[in-house]
């Protein structure tokens, strides 16, 4: 059996997208961020797979929500960090992302007790506009799982010292498809969208290429109700087109392809052994 890493960018999809909307009232869906830890936790019951993962977690659920924190890192699961707010790195100054990441550790480490080590960033939003973002990663965590990268890999861990930042990084393999565009090994809309046949050949593609299979997943991909969803009438401040818009445009990442989703996690999950969390990979590996 092939092995791969399962982690979770733990995000409230109903408060980020109230606020990207400029709404007054930005409140989320606890119900739906403790659903989906359940869901996860089932889901995980059903292979021989390591029960903890890694959880990269947004600060403003920490500082919102402390007690799922608190409950997820009580069941051995690493917690790390996934921005203040989730935010595109591209789109913020380098002084706006450095006060991001000390608010969120604060949060993170508050809730949880756990020394915060990792770090992911939003949509693995870091681009050449914005390679100052590992510098200033460096300075708090002691790895990172942003960085995307095609090229053959002699190990599966980077050591980014020989890039000046005083890191590791856990690179996501993500090669370029016919379309001109990258598959970021695996999971998001790609694990939705993809047939299983080609999710598998990605992931043994990257095996070869000497990459550890990473499979990112989000809590409003494990639920097939509508915990995250908004209402027409929670957008009634915003115009008519873009209200429309958005409630419709919300189906894609809450409802459409959810229940392949889970299913096609399960049979991942079969093939390929999940080892744990990213942080006792790490340590097993005498990386850290």
């Amino acid at each position: 059996m092939n092995n791969c890493l399962l982690t979770i960018d733990f995000e409230d999809f109903k408060h980020d997208l109230k606020r990207s909307l400029s709404l007054k009232d930005t409140s989320g869906s606890p119900k739906g961020l403790l659903k989906a830890t359940k869901r996860l936790d089932k889901i995980l019951e059903k292979t021989n797979s390591d029960r903890q993962l890694t959880y990269f977690i947004t600060g403003q659920v920490a500082r919102d929500y402390p007690e799922i924190v608190e409950k997820i890192s009580s069941n051995k699961n690493e917690i790390a960090c996934h921005g203040n707010y989730h935010d595109m790195i591209y789109n913020l100054s380098r002084n706006e992302f450095s006060k991001s990441l000390d608010l969120a550790t604060k949060y993170l480490n508050q809730a949880s007790g756990q020394d915060i080590i990792g770090f992911r960033a939003p949509s693995f939003s870091i681009n050449k506009s914005c390679n100052w973002a590992y510098e200033e990663i460096a300075k708090r965590f002691k790895y990172d799982s942003s960085y995307l990268n095609d090229t053959k890999l002699d190990n599966p861990i980077l050591n980014f010292k020989e890039k000046k930042y005083q890191m590791l990084s856990l690179p996501i393999y993500s090669p370029m498809t016919y379309f001109k565009r990258r598959i970021r090994v695996i999971g998001g809309t790609f694990l939705k969208i993809l047939p299983l046949s080609n999710i598998f050949s990605y992931m043994d593609e990257a095996l070869t290429m000497g990459y550890m299979p990473v499979i990112y997943i989000h809590p409003y991909e494990l639920l097939t109700e509508d915990d995250f969803k908004i209402s027409f009438k929670e957008m009634k401040s915003v115009e008519l087109p873009k209200r429309v818009y958005w409630f419709l445009r919300q189906n894609q990442w809450l409802s459409i392809g959810n229940k392949s989703f889970i299913y096609k996690l399960e049979q991942i999950l079969i093939k390929y052994k999940h080892l744990g969390t990213v942080k006792n990979y790490l340590k097993n590996n005498s990386y850290l």
